[in-house]
């Protein structure tokens, strides 16, 4: 399972990036498909964290914990402060305000409540590291528990989306112990994996409440969807979009920065819908790549100096 979900890592989050762009939108309402993006979409998400966890145990093999701070902060501050700082500008421009919030939180764009959970993960990753490979799967659900716990009395503060964070960090959780440990999983185990995910859709369309919650499930079901996943490469490589789908996944950063601005920006223009689409798909194209390429210019050296 390690080797599917390390080769089909980028594949994985462009899937996820297409369910959150698609989650976002809103422009028009197809019966059956939009109340299942509504309610589904957002699971993107818990694919990016389920990846991110999976890449940053990879990443501690490799490094001190220091130096895995300072390179997550170099891949993630300059592409948040450029387009914070682009998005400002917009609004100025437009003479709107998207977000209302204080300037200094928008411009390095830590009201988006993921960028809050992927800092928060990555601060605590170092030290789940060292609780996963000494105490393995008692120190994963003590830590699960922990964090479940966390989310429960946590209050509910307007931007910081801390409680939603914890209630995303066993998500996280459990895609480091699959790199650190390589699971395989038996019959039953994905038996179950899989009747978690069953059990995630029943709590999200009915409603749940903390441990029934369906993040939970979903963070157990996450071995079984991300397998599932993986299982598609083949039908996309004959389909001729896996390499599309895994570029989006590369730039899925950006496009998850820019992406909901440029729809809510876009939808009021008198056009037609499908001219919509064009110009939504090309803006974002450009300005991820042009966003993509600042970003690693100014943080191209700092991250050579660490190398060496």
């Amino acid at each position: 399972m390690k080797d599917k979900i390390s080769e089909n890592r980028s594949f994985l989050m462009g899937l996820a990036m297409i369910a959150v762009v698609i989650f976002h939108h809103d422009w028009i309402s197809i019966p059956i498909f939009s109340t299942i993006t509504h309610l589904f979409g957002l699971w993107g998400v818990d694919v990016f964290l389920f990846a991110s966890g999976f890449g940053c145990a990879y990443a501690l093999n490799k490094y001190t914990k220091t130096t895995f701070w300072l390179k997550r902060i170099l891949r993630l501050l300059p592409t948040c402060v450029i387009v914070g700082i682009l998005i400002y500008c917009f609004d100025i421009f437009l003479d709107a305000e998207r977000t209302i919030t204080y300037l200094p939180v928008r411009l390095l764009s830590l009201h988006r409540w993921y960028i809050q959970a992927i800092l928060i993960c990555y601060l605590i990753c170092p030290f789940a590291y060292i609780i996963l490979k000494r105490y393995q799967v008692s120190g994963l659900f003590l830590m699960i528990l922990l964090a479940i716990v966390v989310e429960m009395f946590l209050p509910r503060i307007p931007v910081w989306k801390i409680n939603w964070v914890f209630g995303r960090i066993p998500v996280f959780l459990i895609g480091m112990y699959i790199a650190e440990f390589n699971l395989k999983l038996k019959p039953w185990q994905y038996t179950i994996s899989a009747l978690c995910l069953v059990l995630a859709v029943l709590t999200r369309y009915r409603g749940g409440y903390y441990m029934l919650n369906w993040t939970n499930f979903l963070a157990l079901a996450m071995p079984f969807v991300c397998e599932t996943l993986c299982r598609l490469r083949n039908i996309s490589i004959r389909m001729g979009i896996y390499r599309p789908i895994e570029i989006i996944g590369m730039y899925s950063l950006e496009i998850y920065l820019i992406h909901e601005y440029l729809l809510w920006a876009i939808y009021p223009i008198a056009i037609p819908l499908w001219s919509k689409y064009l110009l939504f798909i090309s803006i974002l194209v450009v300005l991820s790549i042009l966003v993509k390429w600042l970003g690693n210019l100014i943080s191209a050296k700092p991250i050579r100096i660490l190398a060496h």
